[in-house]
């Protein structure tokens, strides 16, 4: 709870208008390996050469080469807030002047939603949140 008023402040999300926050957890650990028998890739005295690449704290690639094997391992690490905050605006955008001569201070809830995710590569695409309204 500690951390998604965290994320929330970040964010500049006010407390009171936050109507559902949600959290989710993601680990993909990923190992494969090809055999690479006729390739071009050469190992003195049957030598194994093994290194790894950090992107960042949440994000590494580990991978080993040997005589006639490579393998690669991925390890991403995420973790996803969600907040569904809802905001009143005016119905009409007017300036303040054109809502005075006519009287248009109609304001309207509107719903918005915030993905925010730990890892800084992943990046959120489209998101479709659908309400279902029970009679």
């Amino acid at each position: 709870m500690q951390r998604i008023d965290s994320i929330r402040n970040e964010l500049n999300i006010k407390k009171n208008s936050v109507k559902v926050a949600a959290t989710q957890t993601q680990s993909l650990n990923v190992i494969g390996s090809k055999e690479v028998k006729d390739s071009v890739i050469t190992i003195l005295n049957d030598a194994v050469y093994s290194d790894s690449i950090r992107f960042n704290d949440q994000t590494s690639v580990y991978y080993t080469i040997g005589k006639d094997t490579v393998s690669i391992g991925l390890n991403i690490e995420n973790d996803q807030y969600l907040f569904i905050n809802s905001v009143k605006k005016y119905k009409n955008k007017k300036n303040f002047i054109q809502r005075l001569f006519t009287w248009d201070f109609k304001k309207v809830k509107y719903d918005t939603y915030v993905i925010y995710n730990t890892n800084d590569l992943i990046k959120s695409g489209e998101v479709r949140v659908v309400e279902a309204k029970t009679k």
